[in-house]
C-alpha cells in the first residue's frame, strides 16, 4: 500500500512545487507540497506502526519514504517530462529576460 502512495505522490509533488500558471518556483514549504509530504509521513508512519515496529524504526521508515518521494519526483521531472518542462522553462527564460530566442519558441 505504501508503495502505491509513494508512487502517486511522485506524480503530484512536481505540480505542487512549480506553479505552472505564473512560472514561479513555490518550493517545498508551500501548502500544497507540505500537505503531500505530511501525508507521506503519516501514511508511512502508520504503516510502520501497524507492522509492529518501535519508535526509531518508525522514524527511519518515515525518513526513507520522504527521501524517496523527494528524489524520485525530481528524477520524474528530469526524465519523464524532460522535453515539456525544458521547453517551458526555456520560453519563460526568454520572456523574463527579453532575449531573442534562437530556436523561435516564443
Amino acid at each position: 500500500m505504501i508503495v502505491l502512495i509513494v508512487m502517486t505522490s511522485i506524480n503530484f509533488l512536481p505540480a505542487a512545487v512549480w506553479d505552472m500558471k505564473t512560472g514561479r518556483y513555490s518550493g517545498y514549504f508551500g501548502w500544497n507540497a507540505l500537505s503531500i509530504l505530511l501525508f507521506i509521513a503519516v501514511a508511512s508512519g502508520f504503516d510502520s506502526i501497524r507492522q509492529g515496529n518501535e519508535g526509531p524504526v518508525v522514524m527511519t521508515d518515515i525518513s526513507f519514504h520522504l527521501f524517496q518521494v523527494l528524489v524520485l519526483s525530481r528524477l520524474y521531472v528530469e526524465f519523464a517530462h524532460h522535453h515539456k518542462y525544458k521547453v517551458w522553462l526555456h520560453r519563460q527564460y526568454h520572456k523574463l529576460t527579453d532575449h531573442e530566442d534562437p530556436r523561435g519558441l516564443k
